[in-house]
């Protein structure tokens, strides 16, 4: 242990901030060890890891880098910007992603900032148990995303659901990491909006290894907790639909 801690300070590990100013490179590589450190800290503990459900479209893949001019183009809507409220706009892009060419997108597109390489990781660390959580339009992109799934993130479960409509938690005190508001709002535990370039009042990240420095496990609990995420956030009962939303403060 002593040994691989030279090798862990070398490289600066245990600072986010570092981190956050580190090349994908650097940043790959400080995972990488913080993942052995945190296996050898605790290799002896029995765990109950943290479940974390992560977007795919948006946050895995940069399925609205291809298409976001296109239907800004086609439509005149942004798909990063435009209200969920706006029922004609909604049933235009839902339109537009029934359409899509699944096959072609997803064998010709890229993941978002090696996140491949990260969800790899976070299924390999003690502490977090991931799942890819991603909305369909329908059945063909289903399809088309359980083989990509099956390929690519063969030991990730996925999970499926209706789009144009939240998430909904699935276990409790679980991480929900989204690029939309619209689906953290009603996460009744640990939201993350995945682009900072996007405006939320949700902590951000812009890459998935930066979950290794957001939470903390505490021994004494058996319990990973968030690091002071949600201070200036608290749960209120929405009166629209009588559940618990989170607001500012």
């Amino acid at each position: 242990m002593e040994e691989f801690l030279k090798e862990a300070n070398k490289y600066n590990i245990f600072s986010y901030e570092d981190y956050l100013i580190s090349g994908i490179h650097y940043k790959i590589a400080k995972i990488k060890l913080l993942n052995d450190y945190l296996k050898l800290k605790y290799k002896d503990k029995n765990i109950n890891k943290l479940p974390v459900y992560i977007d795919f479209d948006g946050v895995i893949f940069d399925t609205y880098g291809y298409v976001r001019k296109e239907v800004l183009d086609k439509y005149g809507v942004d798909i990063y910007t435009h209200s969920r409220t706006n029922i004609e706009e909604e049933k235009l892009i839902h339109q537009y992603f029934c359409s899509l060419n699944w096959q072609t997108l997803l064998a010709t597109g890229s993941t978002l900032n090696a996140s491949k390489v990260f969800l790899d990781l976070i299924k390999d660390n003690i502490l977090y148990d991931p799942t890819i959580y991603t909305a369909v339009n329908n059945n063909y992109e289903k399809e088309e995303k359980i083989k990509y799934f099956d390929k690519t993130f063969k030991n990730i479960p996925y999970k499926f659901m209706e789009e144009r409509k939240p998430k909904t938690v699935i276990k409790e005190n679980s991480v929900l990491i989204d690029d939309d508001d619209y689906n953290l709002e009603y996460w009744q535990f640990y939201p993350i909006h995945f682009n900072s370039k996007i405006n939320s009042i949700f902590p951000s990240i812009d890459n998935l290894g930066e979950l290794f420095y957001l939470f903390n496990y505490n021994e004494n609990k058996n319990l990973i907790e968030p690091k002071y995420l949600y201070k200036d956030l608290e749960l209120k009962l929405d009166k629209n639909n009588k559940k618990l939303k989170w607001q500012k403060k």
